[in-house]
């Protein structure tokens, strides 16, 4: 559960999204885009190297910009 008084925080976010595609989409609370990053990226690893390594980065951005999903209150 995320909580108002600690929000988290992009600089995470981003190396976890670094370390596993879609972690740090999870961190802040999106669990499906987080789990649909992961799939993309590695399909597009396994296919081609190229695809990959872009959608990796793209992902990592992704991650450090979004608002994080608020808890209902």
């Amino acid at each position: 559960m995320l909580s108002s008084a600690h929000p988290p925080s992009n600089v995470i976010a981003a190396v976890l999204s670094l370390l596993i595609p879609g972690a740090g989409q999870m961190y802040k609370g999106r669990i499906g885009l987080g789990i649909a990053w992961l799939v993309v990226t590695l399909l597009a690893y396994v296919t081609l190297l190229l695809p990959g390594v872009l959608l990796h980065f793209i992902c990592v951005f992704q991650a450090a910009g979004m608002e994080p999903r608020h808890a209902p209150a």
